[in-house]
């Protein structure tokens, strides 16, 4: 977009964004002033009819009663008859102890007020006071009223003893002091209903309402003629942005995903897919979507019947041959692309690969597996070994009755020979049963591969293998146990050598790996595994040889598992195999 054509875009928003608050501003504090002195008058105004019922309620009351006491029955129906006004809610004659003389509701009579007035106390008695209390009767604020009744009782005149007449003088008893009491006091409480107070303040809320309404009437009118003269550059712009954004989006997705159109040539297809099926986007991108799948695959494919029958398809296993060669297992989910019409326009498919997860589930299938496999050897070890003992016996005794060159002597020879190689089978059993503790201490895993391929120099030369070392000199200290993970590589090493049978190259590569762990890679030039015996080679007594037990790759396995790291392989026939052997640096992080 033009960026001059932004700058007055960005200033015409701005403008009018600020007309808009300006008039907000002035409604508000107009409304607000219009509400106050609506507020003020009508307060005002019920003060004023307050102070003349007071008043009226006074003079009637003066020219009936000399003391209150003496009739507060008058003073009752005074009160009954002048709360029956519309806007008045209640009227009360209260004394200086806040207790209820005379009310219109006869039922709160004796009682103290309500609303903990304190007149005595706060208010001088020739003031009169208004306030706004809630009301103990009806769910609405009152707005009262207060003013004094002062009742001043005539003085009292006694006769004054304390002097002596004189002979002109009047008679002795016309002498009197004058005893003035004091006044009583009471107060008058006028309440009144705020109903016209609120129909007044909803009345200006509604006017500021409806000026608000107009003023965003014509400021919407105002906005749209604004963004109407804007709407080209923004689609573009808008337009333009999307297919940044979408296009970021499928670079950065974990998952595959691949469009093709209505004709099924391939449109899209992201980072994630390339890496999972082994294709480049320059080279799939045109071709149509049946050269991703074999024809066993098409049959099935979710892509397909997104496309012809424009059916979504989610959440479904599938493996699919990449472009290596190799088998995938995938989830894959697909959906067809409709325009505005309904009409198929193309599909999309999702596929995640689940080779991490199915390799996971593996290993916890082996664990149960190998877990049970070890309980029944073990069991069978400790049976088998003590008749061993008694065989080993009888046979050496046996021999001892022999004299040297009798048969005999070579028979017994057969059977100890014999009971010893079942012995080391035995003990393999056991260990594989139950391997012994970890010894953990902090190590350099390039000193561990360094005697490891020192024990084995010697069978590296007798089988014409070269023995190359790439070992990474910055690598970290591990927590491990020494003679454990030594076995481990003497089980990986000897079993490459025993591969190589007509000699070849053992490379041993080390690193740092970003997850606080080390990388051990051993790799062989030798005849390589097939897929169909790649999945067992881990599982106990399982052996392509024509000797040994079947058991070193599996203890080797058992053991990098304890230390929290796991075993995996790759293999090509006649091409060799590598074994990438991972172990956590901290100890915290083991599993077994």
């Amino acid at each position: 977009m033009d960026i001059m054509f932004m700058k007055k875009r960005n200033i015409s928003l701005i403008a009018t964004g600020f007309v808009f608050l300006v008039l907000a501003a002035i409604l508000t504090v107009t409304t607000y002033g219009d509400i106050q002195r609506e507020k003020k008058y009508l307060y005002e105004t019920m003060k004023n009819e307050g102070i003349t019922l007071a008043f009226s309620l006074q003079t009637s009351v003066r020219i009936k009663l000399t003391r209150l006491d003496e009739g507060n029955e008058f003073v009752q129906e005074l009160i009954e008859k002048a709360s029956k006004a519309p806007d008045i809610a209640y009227v009360a004659l209260v004394d200086d102890k806040d207790i209820i003389l005379a009310h219109s509701d006869r039922q709160v009579i004796g009682k103290p007020l309500p609303s903990e007035l304190g007149k005595s106390k706060h208010i001088p008695k020739n003031r009169i006071n208004t306030r706004i209390v809630p009301s103990s009767v009806a769910k609405e604020r009152i707005f009262e009223v207060i003013e004094p009744l002062i009742f001043v009782p005539p003085p009292t005149y006694l006769p004054d003893t304390t002097s002596i007449p004189s002979l002109e003088s009047d008679t002795l008893g016309s002498r009197y002091s004058v005893v003035v009491p004091p006044p009583d006091v009471y107060w008058w409480v006028i309440g009144f209903r705020l109903e016209k107070a609120v129909f007044a303040t909803k009345t200006a809320l509604y006017k500021a309402i409806a000026t608000g309404m107009l003023l965003l009437i014509v400021g919407s009118m105002a906005l749209y003629m604004i963004f109407t003269l804007q709407r080209y550059y923004l689609t573009k712009e808008t337009l333009a942005n999307t297919s940044q954004s979408i296009g970021k989006i499928l670079t950065t997705m974990s998952s595959g995903v691949v469009f093709i159109d209505n004709s099924g040539q391939i449109i899209a297809f992201n980072s994630a897919a390339e890496r999972i099926t082994g294709y480049t986007e320059e080279e799939i991108r045109g071709r149509h979507y049946k050269d991703l799948f074999t024809e066993e695959e098409l049959g099935e494919s979710p892509l397909r019947c997104a496309l012809n029958d424009g059916r979504s398809c989610h959440d479904t296993d599938r493996y699919r041959v990449v472009k290596d060669g190799r088998k995938v297992p995938l989830k894959v989910s697909a959906f067809p692309i409709h325009d505005e019409a309904g009409k198929i326009i193309g599909a999309g498919e999702i596929f995640q690969d689940l080779q991490v997860i199915r390799e996971l589930e593996e290993r916890v299938r082996r664990a149960d597996r190998l877990a049970s496999l070890g309980r029944f050897a073990a069991g069978v070890a400790h049976e088998i070994r003590n008749p061993l003992a008694s065989i080993r016996g009888f046979a050496q005794y046996l021999r001892g009755k022999f004299s040297a060159n009798e048969s005999g002597v070579e028979y017994t020879d057969i059977i100890i020979e014999e009971v010893e190689r079942l012995d080391k089978v035995v003990s393999a059993l056991l260990n594989f049963a139950k391997p012994n503790p970890l010894h953990i201490e902090m190590h350099n895993i390039n000193s561990i591969i360094e005697g490891s391929l020192a024990i084995i120099e010697e069978e590296a030369l007798v089988n014409q293998v070269s023995v190359i070392k790439n070992l990474d000199i910055g690598l970290p200290l591990t927590a491990v146990d020494r003679e454990q993970i030594k076995q481990v590589f003497l089980n990986i090493f000897l079993n490459a050598i025993q591969e190589m049978e007509k000699g070849g190259t053992l490379e041993t590569t080390s690193r740092p790996d970003v997850d606080s762990s080390v990388i051990v890679e051993i790799k062989d030039t030798g005849r390589g595994i097939s897929p169909e015996n790649i999945q067992n080679i881990f599982s106990p007594f399982f052996t392509t040889k024509d000797s040994g037990f079947g058991l070193g790759l599996s203890i080797a396995n058992s053991i990098i598992e304890s230390h929290g790291g796991e075993i995996k392989v790759r293999s090509e026939i006649e091409k060799g195999t590598t074994f990438t052997v991972q172990i956590p640096t901290d100890h915290r992080k083991m599993g077994g």
